[in-house]
């Protein structure tokens, strides 16, 4: 395949995406909340090490979780990722259950070098994603008669970085993230006033201005001996305001309205904090991340917020990556597992979730390329009156192409 037939098929999987996101492939009543589900785990290459990433390198595919890791991308390799993924759950409280099946393309990424010291990486991936229905009652203040509300919403944002890092010596790097986000989410709102027959309804659109927010990263490597190697990795990121543009639409039996509203939404990214830890030999690599959000520290149109966070450990074992006699001694097995804490604080309850993670790393393509197969089970929310429980399993499905592109031949 020739360079320009790559970058149409790479536009082609661009705009699928673009047009396939955001449909929801999230559905859950929590996302009712803010921006709904935020997005921090997106598969890969490294989902069947509990998604670790901050402390290891873009080896043979895009380590997007730190920037710095970029400075692994060999200098003759062009690569290529695309991530998938099925996800199925059952949710359920002490009032009602229901099940939820939905898949979607996760990300779309490319990274290259651009100098010996300098490697360049971009993509489009999930940030957020809303998708619930949800049914409820309030009484009429003062009067025995009640109506009924059906609480809808629906879409996601994504975000298209741009991101580079810089090889400070033979130990040091450093890299940074610039993202956009794109999209909309659609909430409406159906009242049905049942004494008086009459139902009106109130939908609000949220679409993002364009506005860029940065993530920094810093990578240190190292050996322990000639046996074991480890790296240190660190990313942030600082607190950002992000505008919206909001379209409210009201509507009756009897009449109908538009109404457009611009800047009238802000919503902030809170400041964070991660730190990773990884360390290898031949065959085998064990990695652990931590990653504080500051959420407690910014106001969201009267959220109840909490700080959240993520603890993820994971291990891979390569019997013979290169020698191996037989494919099942090439390729890597994994396993991890991550603990999680909701940015939501829901009636001063909260929300907790663990997920539990293995997976397989197929090479393709002489090792150059590879496949990785991974599957994820665990837990989030609570089992009560007034919150869901949720047990999900998901399937992630990673391809990792690597291509020759900037080897120059030599004639005699």
């Amino acid at each position: 395949m020739t360079r320009t037939n790559r970058f149409v098929l790479l536009i082609l999987l661009i705009c699928s995406y673009s047009l396939a996101y955001p449909q929801t492939s999230n559905n859950s009543p929590y996302t009712y909340f803010g921006l709904g589900n935020i997005e921090t785990s997106i598969g890969g290459r490294t989902s069947g090490m509990g998604g670790v990433g901050i402390a290891l390198n873009s080896s043979g595919y895009i380590n997007q979780f730190n920037p710095a890791s970029y400075r692994g991308i060999d200098s003759l390799f062009f690569l290529f990722d695309i991530n998938l993924n099925g996800y199925k759950s059952y949710l359920e409280s002490k009032q009602s259950e229901y099940n939820v099946v939905s898949g979607n393309v996760n990300k779309i990424a490319i990274g290259f070098r651009l100098s010996p010291r300098v490697a360049f990486s971009a993509g489009i991936m999930p940030y957020s994603s809303v998708g619930y229905k949800i049914n409820t009652t309030k009484w009429v203040e003062g009067t025995t008669d009640k109506f009924d509300i059906l609480s809808t919403g629906e879409g996601g944002l994504n975000k298209i970085y741009f991101g580079g890092s810089y090889l400070l010596n033979k130990h040091n790097s450093i890299g940074v993230n610039a993202s956009v986000l794109f999209g909309s989410i659609t909430k409406t709102e159906e009242y049905t006033y049942s004494s008086l027959s009459s139902s009106w309804s109130v939908t609000e659109k949220f679409v993002p201005k364009s506005h860029f927010y940065f993530d920094f990263g810093y990578q240190y490597s190292n050996s322990i001996n000639k046996k074991y190697f480890y790296k240190v990795g660190l990313i942030g990121g600082v607190k950002t305001k992000m505008r919206f543009s909001k379209n409210v639409e009201r509507s009756s039996e009897a009449t109908s309205e538009e109404e457009d509203l611009s800047d009238t939404y802000n919503f902030r990214i809170p400041a964070y904090l991660g730190i990773g830890l990884s360390v290898s030999t031949e065959k085998t690599t064990i990695a652990t991340d931590f990653t504080l959000q500051k959420w407690s520290n910014v106001s969201n149109n009267n959220l109840d917020l909490t700080d959240s966070y993520k603890w993820a450990t994971g291990f891979e074992y390569s019997p013979n990556k290169q020698l191996g006699k037989n494919i099942f001694q090439r390729m890597s097995y994994q396993v991890g597992f991550h603990v999680d804490k909701s940015y939501l604080n829901i009636n001063n309850v909260n929300l907790y979730g663990y997920g539990i993670t293995a997976g397989v790393v197929i090479p393709i393509k002489n090792q150059f390329s590879s496949i990785c197969l991974s599957f994820e089970t665990g837990q989030k929310g609570y089992y009560s009156e007034d919150l869901f429980r949720e047990r999900y399993y998901q399937f992630n499905l990673a391809i990792n192409m690597n291509d020759i592109w900037f080897m120059k031949r030599k004639y005699k």
